[in-house]
Order: structure tokens, then sequence, then C-alpha cells
């Protein structure tokens, strides 16, 4: 039996109908546990002082896969209609609190009707880029948080959520499916304040998929509260330290993201490629004034399969940054990250597995965190770990995980 589609099926079946044929409501949920080692990390941030970081043990949940529980149901209305819906709740088994924000069902919380030409939906939702794109990367078909680009920027991971969003998907035909979501600021008077939108379509045939998307989000860090009207939600998407200089990358006027990928399955080993442009304009990441940041990256992935119950996957992805005026003499900063994932993956039984991580990250070219005091250098950081102090980090990961 191949168990390659288990985490990214598991991951997709959230975001999409519940398939069932006739009436009927189902319990689904994934539990990720585990042990993570990492190098160099940056806990303290000193006022006035370039911290030093140390060796740091944790054990964080959720990594390769985002632990929860849900309920997907569908009620057949006559006439090849159907009502569905979807409440998806997160939760950190490490401590038992509700994710992310608390929230009772902060995963996904939707309810639309569908038919044979599409899905109408209503509530909280993945955008296009989560839908069309990201089934393709290394992140989302296997490799989870820390196989995300720097910074989560692209949403590879799907950390980010449409709030207030309205989405439709078409169906499938001849190969080709489409999509689009809006989601509405919720502001009075300032209709384009804090509202988003996307496109995005796929392509399959075979062994081969192809996905493109764009989105874009207008003031869309805003905190997110029980009373926020702010299209996007959780400010910790970027996968970012929020006491780290790193983290201002949120205060931004305007995200654009634009992403294409493409998967091959050759027998027992699928390739894939993935391009994403991030672009976020008036950003303070330097300056209270903002600047307008850009980061492109490129990804290669491969997954192989020697046996039904063992995987072995490999990632390359390098993000390419660029600061505008954010130089010294008002020149443009450009910082880069290289990054390696390698994992192993044991399937003990359908639904439980055992794997091994390792994650690499190198930083090169400009810094663009400045501590204050301390001299600028580029800093590595992997998604969601504290920051290194130098420009190399490296996270060990053991963990176990069961889906039912």
């Amino acid at each position: 039996m191949n168990h390659l589609p288990l985490c990214l099926g598991a991951v997709l079946s959230c975001s999409s109908l519940a398939h069932a044929e006739g009436n009927g409501v189902d319990l689904y949920g994934v539990i990720d546990g585990g042990v993570t080692y990492v190098n160099n990390a940056v806990t303290t941030f000193p006022k006035g002082v370039t911290p030093s970081g140390g060796a740091l043990w944790a054990t964080p949940s959720a990594v390769l896969q985002g632990s929860r529980w849900g309920l997907r149901g569908t009620e057949d209305l006559g006439g090849g209609t159907r009502a569905v819906f979807t409440l998806e709740n997160g939760f950190d088994i490490s401590s038992g609190n509700a994710t992310p924000g608390g929230r009772l069902f902060g995963r996904l919380a939707f309810v639309g009707l569908s038919n044979e030409h599409g899905t109408i939906t209503l509530g909280r939702q993945y955008d296009p880029m989560v839908s069309f794109v990201a089934p393709q990367s290394a992140a989302l078909q296997w490799g989870g948080l820390y196989a995300a680009h720097w910074g989560n920027l692209d949403n590879m991971t799907p950390f980010s959520r449409d709030n207030n969003s309205i989405k439709l998907m078409s169906t499938s035909m001849g190969g080709v499916q489409l999509g689009g979501i809006y989601s509405f600021g919720g502001q009075a008077g300032q209709f384009a304040n804090g509202n988003a939108w996307g496109v995005g379509g796929a392509y399959t045939n075979g062994p081969f998929r192809l996905g493109v998307a764009y989105t874009l989000a207008n003031n869309p860090y805003t905190p997110d509260t029980s009373t926020s009207s702010s299209a996007l939600s959780d400010p910790g998407s970027l996968g970012l330290n929020p006491s780290f200089p790193y983290a201002n990358l949120l205060k931004t006027r305007q995200q654009n993201s634009l992403g294409i990928s493409s998967a091959y399955q050759f027998g027992k080993v699928t390739v894939g490629l993935v391009y994403t442009k991030v672009r976020l304009l008036s950003s303070q990441i330097l300056t209270s004034a903002g600047n307008d940041v850009s980061f492109d990256t490129y990804e290669i992935n491969t997954a192989w399969h020697p046996s039904p119950s063992f995987m072995l996957g490999a990632e390359y992805a390098y993000t390419a940054g660029d600061v505008s005026g954010g130089g010294v003499h008002g020149g443009d900063l450009r910082p880069g990250f290289h990054q390696i994932t390698l994992l192993g993956d044991y399937f003990l039984s359908v639904r439980t597995d055992v794997y091994m991580q390792g994650v690499a990250q190198l930083a090169v070219g400009d810094g663009i965190a400045a501590f204050p005091g301390g001299p600028r250098e580029p800093l590595a950081q992997i998604n969601t770990l504290a920051p290194s102090s130098t420009r190399r980090q490296l996270a060990l990961r053991v963990g176990l995980r069961h889906t039912f």
C-alpha cells in the first residue's frame, strides 16, 4: 500500500468538501508529537546587546502535520445539490491549548453548497496559494513546518487563513480546476481596508500536476482578536519569533503573493518544482516609515518510496530577498536563505508512523535584523523556531504521528 497521500491527503481533506455519499457527519483528526533539537537558538533579547544563542531541546507539537480534530459532513438536498460543512479545531499536545490563537475552530470553519458544477462556501478558509500551489511543495506534501520556505511568507505550510470569506471552487473538467476567494474587511466606509482576495487553478493529467495562484491582502496582519475585522489572521503566520526584528515584516500595508508549482510521479519517485514571489508594501521591517520588501523562493523536492511502508524525502529551497532603500546609504538590501530538508518516515500501520527529520539553513547576503546596539548580520531562522545568533541553524526532530 502506498502511504504517500496520507500526509498530504489529511491536510487537503480539511480544506475541501466531504465527499461522503448521501448524508452523514465524519469525525477525523491528527496527533503529531516529538522531540526537537536546535543547535543554536536565541530565546532572550537583552536590550542594547547582541544576544548569543545556545543549543535548545523542546517538544513542540504539530511539526510534520498540525494536530487537530474536526467534523465534516454533507446533506443531500435533492436535485444534485448538497449542503456541506467543516469545523476543524487545532491543539497543542504539549500544553493542551487550542490553536491557532486559542480559537475553538481556528483551523477551519465553513458551510456551503455543492453540485456538479462546483462549490461555494462561507467562513474561515484557506486561500488559493494553499489550494493550488502548496500541494506540490515539500512542506505540504511531507515536510511540515520546518520544511516551509523562510518565514513561510508564501503560506506553503498553511498557517494563515482568510476570515469572513466566500470561496468558489469548480469541479475538475478535463483535468482543470479553478477557484477564487474574497475576504471582507468589515470596516464601515473602508471597504478595501483589511480585505483580501485570490484566484488560482490546477491542471492534472495522470502523474503530472500543475498549480498557479495569486493573492492580495490589504493591511493583512492587524492584531486578530475576537472583534477583529482583519481579513487574514494569526500574526504569527510568518513563523517568526514575535520578539525578533524579522517579525516587523508583519507590519505591512499590503501583501501580494504569486506562486506556480508542478509535480511529476515517476513510479516510486515524485519530483516537485515550486516558485513563489511575495511582495510586501510599506513593511516596517527596518523603519517606521516602511520599506517595500520582496522575496523570491525557488524549490526542488523529491519523495521516494522504496517500500509501501517507508518514505524518504528531500528538499532544497533558496529564498532571495530585496529590501528597497534599506541599506546604510539608501541602497537596497539583499538577504538570502539556503535551506535543505531531509525526512525519513516509517509507517507502523495505515494510521501510525514514526519519522526523523533534519533541516539546515544558511543565511547569506545582507543582514536585515538590526539588534539594538549590535551589528546588522544575516541570521538564520528555520520556520517557527527561535532565530539563530549566527548565519547557520540546524534542527533535528524525532516524531510520532497518529491519524484517525
